[in-house]
C-alpha cells in the first residue's frame, strides 16, 4: 500500500510525495531515499549517497503541533507513520531542542578516525551492534569491519563485546573479548576509532510514543519518485 507524505526541509519548499513500503523498512532508510529521490539538491545528498551516518525523520503528526525524531532503526510499523504526516529529513545532529525524541539517546558514538570522521550515532538502552550490515546501530563504511563486528551493551553500566570478528576489538589499545567500559573509551574496529560517551539524562527526551495511528505498508520497501502534484 502507499502513504501520502508532505516532505518539508528542502529549498523547493514543501512537496507532497508518494511513499510505496513494506512494515520491514526502517525509518533510516526511508529517509535515505526521500533525500536520494528528492529533485532538490539537499545538503544531505552526501551523506546518503555514502550512508555515511544515519538519517532520521522528524515528523509532525495530523492536528498536532508537535515535532517528534523518529528512530532511524525503527520499522515504519512501529513508528507510525501515516498518511498526512510532514516529515523532514535530519542528521542525529539537527535534532533541535524543541523535538520530542521516540527513543531514548542513552549515549553517543563518535567516529573520531576511519572513513565515516566525524559522523556521530545514537546508542539506546540494550544492544547496540557495530558493523557493517543492515540493522547495526553504528553501521559502517569500513571493508575491514565485519557485518556484525562487535556490540555495546547499554544498561546500569556499559559493556562491549567482540561477535568473533575476524580483526578483533580494542578498547582504549588494549584487545578486548568482553569488558565493561567507562564513558569516553576510545573502541577500535578495523581502521575506524569509536569514542563512546554516555549522554546525560534529560526529563525531556523520556521515552515517549507517537500519536496513535493506524499504519499498513505490504509492499517493497522503497520510495517512489512519483511526486503529487
Amino acid at each position: 500500500m502507499k502513504i501520502k507524505l508532505t516532505v518539508g526541509g528542502m529549498p523547493s519548499g514543501a512537496m507532497d510525495v508518494l511513499l510505496t513500503a513494506d512494515v520491514t523498512a526502517t525509518i533510516g532508510e526511508i529517509a535515505r531515499k526521500i533525500v536520494l529521490g528528492h529533485p532538490d539538491d539537499s545538503p544531505l545528498r552526501a551523506i546518503a549517497r555514502g550512508n555515511l551516518q544515519p538519517l532520521a525523520l522528524r515528523a509532525w503528526y495530523p492536528n498536532n503541533p508537535a515535532s517528534y525524531v523518529l528512530d532511524p532503526l525503527a520499522t515504519l510499523s512501529d513508528a507510525g507513520l501515516q498518511s498526512g504526516c510532514t516529515v523532514e529529513v535530519i542528521a542525529l545532529t539537527g535534532i533541535q531542542p524543541g523535538d520530542i525524541p521516540l527513543y531514548r539517546r542513552e549515549a553517543t558514538g563518535w567516529i573520531a578516525a576511519g572513513p565515516q570522521a566525524g559522523s556521530e550515532f545514537d546508542l539506546v538502552e540494550g544492544k547496540n551492534y557495530i558493523g557493517r550490515g543492515r540493522g547495526c546501530r553504528i553501521q559502517l563504511q569500513d571493508p575491514t569491519v565485519s557485518r556484525r563486528h562487535a556490540a555495546v551493551d547499554i544498561g546500569a553500566a556499559m559493556t562491549v563485546t567482540d561477535l568473533n570478528s575476524a580483526n578483533g576489538v580494542l578498547v582504549d589499545g588494549v584487545k578486548a573479548d568482553h569488558v565493561r567500559i567507562p564513558s569516553g573509551s576510545t573502541i577500535t574496529i578495523g581502521d575506524t576509532e569509536i569514542v563512546i560517551t554516555r549522554r546525560s539524562f534529560n526529563p525531556s527526551e523520556a521515552r515517549t510514543t507517537a500519536p496513535s495511528t493506524n499504519v499498513d505498508f505490504v509492499r517493497s520497501p522503497r520510495v517512489d519518485t512519483h511526486y503529487l502534484s
